[in-house]
């Protein structure tokens, strides 16, 4: 009895185990957030922000995946994009150096579905952190992207395709986030600007333009970059309206909290002239 009962035992611990593999190994279609770089090929599910998985990268689909990802992608690094997969996550295999800081190996059997990040598949709310957007202009275009680089601070990257095919990315990193870009030809010279506005994080969102040439790829700068308005407590608004940029703010009296500015509103209209040394917006007057 006593060696029928040890077999028995043994029996059943085998089992535990082979159960225990076997779910570790459970086909499934996963829904989430893939993300592809120098030293990073990470697997996110929705609704999991903690656990994160590193895609297989020895068999075909994990290859298909690293393409298809290379079209989809912000232009800032380690964008993510959003995935439909068929597969199986191992967490019993020995972890090669750069998938040992993941909680397993997921392994591609089929993609299912591959797009850009949404608002549609957004699950996580991972646009928060991210901003994109093509934009085009007499024969012009060109895509804005940025990211959080940490703090405060936002990685942007711009991608432009002049009038004859030529391709060039022009990459910076800026204080706050950007809310809008807009493509505009202010001094109508039929080569259009690029016009990023930008609002820093705080009670008191102060606006400022990151704004660039596309003849040239140089900064164009807004003098003064702080309006020199009594009253004035960030908040701003900028447009662009016919021929100009627009910059719309309300006025705080002395009193007033943050939330209740009573002074009325204040609108500045920016021309773009040449300087000695680059392109200035500047308030008409």
């Amino acid at each position: 009895m006593k060696s029928h009962f040890s077999i028995s035992v043994i029996i059943s611990t085998i089992m535990l185990i082979i159960g225990s593999c076997t779910k570790s190994k459970q086909e499934k279609v996963f829904r989430g957030y893939f993300v592809y770089g120098h030293e990073v090929q990470s697997f996110a599910q929705c609704g999991d922000k903690k656990t994160s998985y590193w895609i297989g990268n020895n068999d075909i689909e994990a290859f298909k995946l690293q393409k298809i990802y290379d079209s989809l992608s912000l232009l800032v690094p380690y964008s993510p994009i959003y995935i439909e997969l068929k597969g199986t996550i191992d967490s019993t295999l020995e972890s090669t150096r750069l998938a040992q800081h993941y909680n397993g190996i997921l392994k591609i059997k089929k993609i299912e579905k591959a797009e850009s990040l949404s608002s549609k598949n957004d699950c996580d709310d991972m646009l928060e952190s991210y901003y994109d957007k093509t934009l085009e202009m007499s024969g012009v275009s060109c895509r804005v992207s940025s990211t959080k680089q940490g703090g405060d601070k936002q990685h942007i990257s711009i991608k432009l395709i002049d009038k004859k095919g030529n391709s060039s990315i022009w990459t910076d990193t800026i204080d706050g986030y950007i809310t809008d870009a807009e493509m505009a030809d202010l001094n109508r010279d039929n080569s259009p600007e690029i016009y990023c506005f930008v609002t820093t994080p705080g009670s008191g969102s102060y606006g400022s333009i990151f704004a660039l040439s596309s003849e040239s790829m140089s900064y164009i700068y807004l003098v003064p970059e702080i309006p020199e308005v009594k009253g004035y407590m960030g908040h701003d608004l900028f447009q662009i309206e016919n021929n100009y940029l627009t910059r719309e703010f309300p006025i705080y009296r002395e009193n007033d909290t943050n939330a209740n500015p009573t002074g009325g509103k204040k609108k500045i209209k920016y021309k773009l002239i040449q300087g000695e040394a680059s392109w200035l917006l500047v308030p008409e007057r």
